[in-house]
C-alpha cells in the first residue's frame, strides 16, 4: 500500500487509542476531526463504558475502539485506499478528517 498510495502518515492505535497515536503522525498547526459513527464499534467497549461507567471521551483516549491502524491519506485517495484494503481481506473506513488548526481546538476532535 505505501508503494500505491500517497499515505502520508500511519498511526498504530494501541495504549493512548486514537486521542494519543494520531496526532504523533501530523505536523503541528493541523487537527484531526473523527466521526464516531464512522465505524462499528465492537460491543465489548460498549460494556466497558457502561460497566465501568467511562464517558466517551475517556473511552477513546485509552481504547482503540477497534480501529487498530489508521492510514491518512489524501480525500482523493480515500476509496481506492479503502477498496484496496477490503481486496486484501481487512476493513478500512473513512473516519474524518485533517483540517488546519485554528490553534485553541484539541489535536483530535470528535463529532457525532
Amino acid at each position: 500500500m505505501i508503494q500505491e498510495f500517497p499515505i502520508k502518515g500511519i498511526a498504530h492505535i494501541t495504549g493512548g487509542g486514537i486521542t494519543e497515536n494520531l496526532p504523533r503522525v501530523f505536523p503541528a498547526g493541523v487537527r484531526a476531526v473523527v466521526r464516531r459513527w464512522a465505524w462499528p464499534v465492537p460491543p465489548i467497549f460498549h460494556v466497558i463504558a457502561k460497566l465501568g461507567q467511562v464517558a466517551h471521551e475517556e473511552m477513546y483516549r485509552v481504547f482503540n475502539m477497534g480501529i487498530g491502524l489508521i492510514l491518512v491519506v489524501p480525500p482523493d485517495a480515500a476509496d481506492a485506499v479503502i477498496a484496496r484494503a477490503s481486496a486484501l481481506g481487512d476493513r478500512g473506513y473513512r473516519i474524518g478528517d485533517i483540517l488546519a488548526s485554528r490553534g485553541e481546538e484539541p489535536q483530535v476532535d470528535y463529532v457525532e
